[in-house]
């Protein structure tokens, strides 16, 4: 569903079922945006976050941290290094417009909460005409 919402934004969508995949395609990709789950099969997707954030090359890739659980919310994933958060099941309205904000204006504009779905990593980047 994510997917599909951030594909009608008209960019295009590049998914990741692990987080050490999703770490790797983001390192080759550098993508204008991450919607990254907090609870990944194998990687937190905070310590991705913070291993994006801390290299010079991925820093720079604003990310929206997504969870279904209060416990890993707002805080967690702001001080990890997202730059907005995202609690889970999704309001389509405020997802779409932190997307845009973030790709936009960058990372500093995310800091507001909405809600997000997304059951793995995705990466959108800007469509390609």
């Amino acid at each position: 569903m994510l997917s599909a919402i951030i594909t009608a934004q008209g960019y295009k969508v590049i998914e990741a079922a692990t987080g050490s995949v999703g770490l790797q395609l983001a390192r080759e990709n550098h993508p204008a945006l991450i919607v990254m789950d907090v609870r990944l099969p194998d990687i937190s997707g905070l310590q991705i976050t913070r291993l994006l954030k801390a290299d010079a090359n991925t820093a720079d890739i604003p990310i929206i941290g997504t969870s279904a659980h209060a416990a890993a919310g707002d805080e967690d994933t702001l001080q990890a290094g997202c730059d907005a958060f995202m609690p889970k099941p999704l309001l389509i309205t405020a997802f779409i417009g932190i997307l845009h904000s973030l790709i936009s204006h960058g990372p500093a504009a995310g800091n507001a909460a909405g809600e997000a779905n997304a059951s793995n990593q995705r990466k959108p980047e800007p469509a390609r005409k």
